[in-house]
């Protein structure tokens, strides 16, 4: 009885949290009613457990419990595979952005040697010396010379 009550009470504890929750991370309201419905059938079926073997018993399942863990592992599932796709659309995304950054750097850092030069030769070497400068060649330690 000590344990149907303090899941109960943690159904509403829960229930309260996701309703109360506005944060610009909040759950959209569809997400909102599918987690309210399910704290109500967590309460209802602390309750009553012999629903939940009715039920199961519908559906052609012998217990009840067998059925809590079947629905609980298609649910683990089906979060896994939204998890996994949407890491993999930020990745692509985040890969995107990083491209584009880089492009934007190297057009800013390399601007004078992009633009069509007077002469054609000019403009390698102005480039050339610009990298040597830049990767001049040192002993790990060594200070760069001035």
């Amino acid at each position: 009885m000590l344990v149907q009550i303090a899941i109960i009470v943690l159904g509403i504890v829960l229930g309260y949290l996701i309703l109360a929750s506005r944060g610009s991370h909040g759950a959209r309201a569809s997400v909102k009613v599918g987690l309210v419905l399910l704290v109500i059938a967590m309460i209802v079926t602390v309750l009553n457990p012999e629903l939940m073997t009715r039920i199961a018993n519908l559906a052609g399942i012998g217990r009840g419990a067998d059925l809590l863990l079947y629905a609980v592992t298609g649910a683990f599932l089906f979060y896994v595979l939204t998890q996994y796709l949407k890491s993999q659309s930020q990745r692509d995304v985040i890969f995107r952005l990083a491209r584009r950054v880089a492009l934007i750097e190297a057009n800013n850092r390399y601007e004078d040697v992009l633009e069509a030069p007077a002469e054609p030769g000019k403009a390698v070497d102005a480039a050339e010396r610009e990298l040597a400068e830049r990767t001049e060649l040192r002993q790990p330690g060594e200070e760069p010379q001035k």
